[in-house]
C-alpha cells in the first residue's frame, strides 16, 4: 500500500494499435561484414538486418525506427561501433521529407 492508496506494479494488458500498419512500411536491408575470427586469422561474416525506411513525419514511425536501429547497431547484430558509421547507415533509412 502506498500513502495515497493502493498501487500495483502488475502489467495492465491493453492492445496497442499502430496508426500506420507495419505492412505500409518500406523495408530496407542493412548489412555489414564482421570479423568473427582472430586478428591472425580473420573470418569475415556478412550480417544482414531488416529495417524500414522512414518516409512519413509520424512520431510513431520515428520512435520505432530509432529503437530498432539502436538494437541493430549493437555488437551482436551489425556492430556499428563508432558514431560516423552509425550516422552514415542511419541516413540510408531516411527518405523524403527528411
Amino acid at each position: 500500500m502506498s500513502t495515497l492508496g493502493y498501487s500495483s506494479f502488475d502489467a495492465v494488458a491493453f492492445p496497442l494499435k499502430p496508426r500506420v500498419p507495419r505492412a505500409d512500411y518500406t523495408e530496407y536491408e542493412l548489412s555489414t561484414k564482421v570479423n568473427i575470427g582472430t586478428d591472425a586469422a580473420p573470418v569475415m561474416q556478412r550480417r544482414p538486418y531488416l529495417l524500414f525506411k522512414l518516409n512519413k513525419a509520424d512520431k510513431e514511425m520515428i520512435a520505432s525506427l530509432v529503437l530498432e536501429f539502436r538494437e541493430a547497431s549493437t555488437a551482436t547484430n551489425l556492430n556499428f561501433a563508432d558514431g560516423p558509421t552509425k550516422y552514415a547507415k542511419f541516413r540510408l533509412l531516411l527518405e523524403e521529407p527528411f
